[in-house]
This record gives C-alpha cells, sequence and structure tokens, in this order.
C-alpha cells in the first residue's frame, strides 16, 4: 500500500511565499508575450 499521494497543478494556479505570488503559466505563452511587448516598445520609440 502506498503512503504518498499526488497534486495536480493547473496553468493559472497560484501559490504564495511572503509577499510574492507565484503562477504556473505555459511557457510559450511567455515567449508571445514577451514578443509583442518587445514589439510594442520599438513602435513607441519611432
Amino acid at each position: 500500500m502506498s503512503s504518498s499521494y499526488d497534486t495536480m497543478i493547473n496553468k493559472g494556479d497560484t501559490f504564495k511565499i511572503g509577499n510574492i505570488e507565484f503562477r504556473f503559466v505555459d511557457a510559450k505563452n511567455i515567449e508571445k508575450n514577451f514578443q509583442e511587448n518587445k514589439n510594442k516598445l520599438d513602435i513607441e520609440k519611432k
């Protein structure tokens, strides 16, 4: 008989350590958002 347990973590789940809140996200979304924001900054500079 197993004495362990499973934890399900989904995108969007959060946890907090002290005053810092962490959120599980899809890494592809981070890259996509980074590129979109970079393009916006480049347009604003021109």
